[in-house]
């Protein structure tokens, strides 16, 4: 469960800087 919702974290970090950029 904590893997997963670490690597959920990660790819919306990632969304976000993508959209942000």
């Amino acid at each position: 469960m904590d893997e997963q919702v670490s690597y959920n974290l990660a790819e919306f970090d990632i969304w976000k800087r993508f959209f942000f950029m």
